[in-house]
């Protein structure tokens, strides 16, 4: 029980990262530099967010007309009202694949305005 408390009582050393930033923030260009490098790093990882969401959109698209043509090729073989299992399956691919080609590409407009 003793060596549980004596754990709890000791403290952690600060790291020489944590040190070095708090430095950093305690003078004016430390601060600028700060602000500066995590400005641009939100702004980098925004510009992959939104490249991600276009590529991602990009591919739904693929997808959605993919199953475009299998419902074109169903209904040109004259199976589209007769298979039900495959024209319904079929649907709903084409439908979801075309929800998240709009939200992904509208999410990646929002994120291009900022």
């Amino acid at each position: 029980m003793q060596s549980l408390s004596r754990l709890q009582s000791i403290q952690m050393p600060d790291s020489p990262a944590l040190k070095l930033s708090r430095a950093m923030v305690k003078s004016r260009l430390g601060k600028a530099l700060f602000v500066g490098a995590r400005t641009a790093v939100v702004s980098f990882f925004r510009t992959l967010y939104v490249l991600w969401l276009q590529v991602t959109g990009f591919m739904f698209g693929v997808f959605t007309a993919l199953g475009v043509f299998a419902l074109v090729r169903l209904y040109k073989a004259g199976t589209f009202w007769t298979d039900h299992q495959r024209m319904w399956l079929t649907m709903a691919f084409t439908l979801i694949c075309g929800w998240f080609t709009l939200v992904s590409f509208v999410r990646a407009g929002r994120g291009n305005k900022r």
